[in-house]
């Protein structure tokens, strides 16, 4: 496998790639590099833009708002919502779920709809934790769904063997961010509908890898941050149909939530600014919206293609060191997870890192999944992204290969 020419000049517009040559970064599932598009829209913002939206209506401040704005309309058409105020800013996935987590428990919604809420084994612990706490507090059941296999048929019928009247919620990961394997959602979200359950998704390692439509996949709340996808930090998005939406009560209270306030009483916003309250991360949303722009104009199909191929690539090299356990499966997405065979994941990784290989190593914010592994120690992930390339991979395999020589 030779990489792409396409690949090479899409690596070119990231200014951290290309200043750093000796670095291999394959810890792309905890955060991507960041292309010079992102940095001039910080940069400009800060220069001709800088003022806090919705609250003035000075030149300067009317043309952050409409920036703004306009970002959310561009993550409404990229992931094709009905309404741009179905899309509501946060600081993160893990901040998305735990705003549903919390205003999800505080009205009737939840309860009246079931009492129990089902997750999958592969959750991060921002989408397990959340609801844990949950059921803990409303005397709901928290339902696992654990699998031996993990191909595509596997989960599924595992999920249709746990799912009852009683599931208020089904909250399960688009693709596992320890192991990159992809859950078959679009299943998963028709028999949460068939049972008359709130479906939650969370795309944080999906939103790189694969298109999303939220009409198609017909999800109640689909959640991602911008970081994963190239964008800023401190930024995530929230995805919820407006009826839902309408009928949770605020997160947080403050500036712009507010529509009317006395000492003793208060009313709120709208959609979407009721789930926004003070100062937004406004230069992340608004370069955000230039990032969208330029992902639209590049050939996402072959960049997602490629990331498929270059992801079988490093499974079938891994797959010929017989000192090598693989954990994840075949057709993982974007991540495989391995150790080596009588090596300690953190002394790998210490290794590889004195090599300029960054992968990630440990539990991965996954532990329960982690333990019925039965890897105490966690494990090595090497995530990649689009602008990662065949040769990098051969070096990896060829520090692994070091690696083992020094026993």
């Amino acid at each position: 496998m030779k990489t792409p020419d396409y690949i090479l000049a899409f690596r070119q517009q990231f200014p951290l790639l290309v200043n750093n040559p000796e670095l291999i970064y394959l810890d792309n599932a905890a955060t991507t590099q960041k292309p010079q598009c992102l940095l001039d829209s910080i940069s400009h913002f800060y220069s001709y833009l800088n003022a806090n939206t919705h609250r003035a209506n000075h030149q300067l401040a009317s043309s952050a708002t409409q920036q703004f704005e306009l970002a959310r309309e561009q993550v409404q058409h990229f992931i094709n919502a009905k309404h741009s105020k179905e899309i509501i800013w946060t600081k993160g996935t893990t901040e998305s779920i735990n705003l549903l987590a919390q205003v999800l428990s505080q009205c009737d919604l939840l309860k009246t709809k079931g009492k129990e809420i089902l997750v999958s084994q592969f959750e991060h612990h921002a989408n397990l934790i959340p609801w844990q706490q949950v059921c803990q507090s409303l005397g709901l059941t928290l339902t696992v769904v654990e699998v031996e296999n993990m191909d595509a048929n596997s989960i599924i019928k595992r999920f249709a063997q746990h799912i009852t009247e009683d599931t208020a919620l089904v909250a399960c990961t688009h693709v596992s961010n320890a192991l990159g394997v992809r859950l078959p959602v679009e299943q998963i979200v028709e028999l949460a509908k068939s049972h008359n359950a709130f479906s939650l998704i969370d795309g944080a390692q999906a939103i790189n890898h694969h298109p999303i439509d939220v009409q198609v996949l017909d999800c109640d709340f689909y959640v991602f941050s911008a970081h994963k996808m190239y964008g800023a930090t401190g930024l995530g998005v929230l995805y919820g149909k407006q009826a839902i939406l309408e009928q949770l009560p605020p997160y947080q209270f403050g500036g712009e939530m507010v529509s009317q306030a006395q000492f003793h009483t208060a009313t709120f916003n709208q959609l979407p600014h009721k789930f926004e309250a003070g100062t937004s991360n406004t230069e992340a949303v608004v370069a955000f919206g230039a990032l969208l722009d330029w992902l639209t104009e590049q050939n996402r199909d072959k960049l997602h293609h490629y990331e498929q191929q270059l992801s079988q690539y490093l499974y079938k090299q891994l797959q010929q060191l017989d000192f090598v356990q693989i954990i994840s499966p075949k057709t993982a997405t974007g991540s495989i997870a391995f150790n080596l065979i009588d090596w300690h994941p953190a002394d790998v990784g210490e290794l590889l890192s004195q090599m300029n290989i960054a992968v990630r190593v440990g539990h991965h914010c996954a532990q329960p999944l982690m333990t019925k592994l039965g890897l105490s120690n966690g494990c090595i992930r090497a995530s990649i992204a689009a602008y990662n390339t065949v040769e990098e991979i051969n070096k990896l395999i060829t520090g692994l290969q070091q690696i083992k020589e020094f026993e």
